[in-house]
């Protein structure tokens, strides 16, 4: 599979262009998300393609997810210009913008434009284009200052940020509804929760560690100068990436929305404890003994509440925190990454 810069001479593109399939694009569909939402939608029969900028995955990984049915556009998404031009030469029927630089990687100033510049010039060509939806990541962690307990939609949030995810977000989800508003651009929101499985290269959240730790024999650090890092009854909303990405499929392709911001998550409280016992149970080596508590001991977890999108949209999750890192450890075992 081949990263193409100038798709203009697509022979496969150009004939899809001219007979109006419907051609989906993912923003950031070389990332975690975006790469088992690519294919997801590609499993159901849809035409996607999907932009990367700095993200590189290996070539066997993308054959052994795609099959050769996605097309990788190399776009950077701060230069307006050239995401108008691709959108046109695409002929992008909808988008999902699944963009997330990983929280700290980047210089802020750069972290800021590709969010938020991105931003604007994907709704722009998205308006120009005329795309029948725009589809928005967001993310629990706007959730974040909340007391524990099940998080619904309507809940009242506060305005400042604590971490890039939780000010970015919620900063795009009034920016992007404000540009919908305007425009009248048919625009959804979705809030993933903590998504873990496959592809997760960043091992920033619990399972992935665990799963690495008990797979890989990496080093999984549970103090810091005598201090526990991670107690057994802290945790929170831990969706395998394969039941996100259904969420997904489900929210974008509805042929009309009830609401513009939906959960996509397990919909149950999982602790650092369930995470452990699920590793063991999955492989019986491996064994991890968490500090009893919680972290200033205030006890609860919060998770995101999916009975909007359950009642509206029929969504169910397939995976339990013990499936879910049964088979994300099982592939792991296979794989290098």
């Amino acid at each position: 599979m081949d990263v193409d810069d100038t798709i203009s001479d697509n022979c496969a593109l150009a004939l899809l262009v001219r007979y109006h399939v419907r051609m989906l694009f993912i923003v950031g569909g070389l990332g975690f998300i975006g790469t088992h939402a690519a294919r997801e939608f590609a499993d159901h029969g849809e035409q996607v393609a999907v932009s990367t900028h700095r993200t590189i995955r290996d070539t066997k990984v993308s054959e052994e997810l795609f099959q050769g049915r996605v097309t990788v556009v190399s776009l950077d998404m701060t230069d307006g210009a050239a995401v108008a031009a691709t959108f046109d030469r695409l002929g992008v029927d909808s988008v999902c913008n699944l963009l997330a630089p990983p929280p700290g990687a980047w210089e802020v100033g750069e972290e800021y434009r590709a969010n938020m510049i991105g931003l604007l010039n994907i709704l722009e060509a998205a308006q120009k284009r005329g795309v029948r939806r725009l589809t928005q990541a967001s993310s629990a962690a706007v959730y974040a200052q909340l007391p524990p307990g099940a998080h619904d939609e309507d809940a009242p949030l506060p305005m400042n940020g604590r971490n890039s995810t939780e000010a970015f977000k919620k900063a795009e989800e009034v920016l992007a509804g404000h540009f919908a508003d305007r425009t009248g651009l048919d625009m959804a929101i979705v809030r993933f929760s903590g998504i873990y499985g496959p592809l997760y290269h960043s091992l920033v959240n619990f399972p992935s560690r665990v799963a690495h730790a008990a797979v890989k024999g990496r080093p999984l650090p549970l103090e810091r100068d005598g201090q526990p890092l991670v107690y057994a009854g802290d945790g929170g909303d831990m969706c395998c990436v394969k039941d996100a990405v259904l969420g997904l499929r489900l929210i974008h392709n509805a042929p009309k929305l009830q609401h513009r911001v939906y959960n996509v998550a397990s919909g149950v409280p999982t602790t650092n404890a369930d995470v452990a016992g699920a590793a063991h149970a999955a492989q019986p080596s491996f064994s991890l003994q968490l500090p009893p508590g919680s972290r200033g001991g205030s006890g609860g977890v919060g998770y995101s509440s999916i009975a909007r999108i359950q009642s509206e949209l029929g969504y169910a999750p397939h995976y339990t925190i013990g499936s879910g890192m049964a088979e994300y450890m099982s592939w792991l075992a296979s794989h290098e990454e």
